[in-house]
């Protein structure tokens, strides 16, 4: 400290206090931060800032083995974080449900081959899971960025688009609210009837707040832009779009803010998309070549 205080002209240790004060407010903040995120989810862990994803480990690492043990260490986090990234496995355990560094397929993919192979009527794959990870991870950075100081009322479309707004919302890192509305325009028939209606209406109240639709798929555009033409009617403070695929077709949809996949204009199953309720699950977007309802 004398050294320091030579070198520097001035007494460092008041310089230091106050150092220690600031970082000892942004640890405070940081943890507060990563107490949000659970550690047992390895998508939202791995969307995060790594910062603040460390974190959440060490502190989880530590509870789970009593206060008493000190912090985990390097290797400790580095170990969970490659178990979180799909690098590798545990060590202990090894788990199908994640891939080893060789590139072995996850267990998702796996299932989805399976599926495929035993149902002809799906047909190739036109987004895979992979693609739509770095897609959601992407678009979650975006609205983040976007949205900063003004966290936005998520309004989910049903049935399709709650798998994606599921996965959307834990890559941003805001707080942000749900609220889900179902509209119908297809009924049974696989073409749009120009007819929309609305099945279920939002509890939220939307003036004032920054609302942000959440669609799987923009064909026609026609049920988007009664949607937005009724929800901007409630006086929101804002009102954008995020959809995961746009089709490519010769209607002019609304002005979407956010957009996933441009896509063919084939019939596409899976991710939360559906024919006749079928394929969901399905981890990627897949052409549907059966009989269309």
């Amino acid at each position: 400290m004398p050294l320091l205080a030579d070198v520097a002209g001035r007494d460092p240790v008041p310089l230091l206090a106050r150092t220690a004060a600031l970082l000892a407010e942004d640890a405070e903040l940081l943890d507060f931060l990563a107490r949000d995120l659970d550690p047992t989810d390895a998508r939202a862990l791995a969307a995060s800032p790594r910062p603040l994803a460390n974190r959440a480990l060490r502190m989880w690492l530590r509870e789970d083995e009593g206060p008493e043990r000190h912090p985990p260490s390097s290797e400790d986090i580095e170990r969970a974080w490659a178990v979180v990234t799909g690098f590798m496995a545990p060590l202990s355990s090894p788990s199908p449900d994640v891939a080893p560094a060789s590139g072995a397929p996850r267990v998702a993919d796996v299932a989805g081959e399976r599926l495929a192979r035993e149902d002809p009527e799906l047909g190739e794959v036109i987004v895979s899971e992979e693609e739509i990870r770095d897609k959601i991870t992407e678009l979650g950075a975006r609205i983040t960025a976007d949205y900063a100081g003004r966290p936005p009322l998520l309004v989910g479309v049903l049935k399709g688009a709650f798998v994606f707004m599921s996965d959307l919302s834990r890559s941003i890192a805001l707080p942000v609210e749900f609220d889900f509305m179902a509209v119908a325009s297809y009924g049974s028939s696989t073409r749009t009837s120009g007819v929309v209606r609305i099945v279920k209406d939002l509890d939220t109240d939307l003036a004032g707040r920054h609302v942000l639709v959440v669609e799987d798929i923009v064909d026609s555009g026609l049920t988007l832009a009664f949607l937005l033409r009724n929800l901007a009617a409630r006086q929101p403070a804002s009102l954008a779009v995020c959809a995961l695929l746009v089709k490519d077709t010769e209607v002019t949809a609304p002005e979407l803010s956010y957009i996933g996949f441009h896509i063919p204009r084939d019939f596409v199953v899976g991710y939360g998309l559906d024919v006749a309720e079928r394929y969901r699950n399905l981890p990627c977007i897949r052409r549907f070549n059966g009989q269309l309802p």
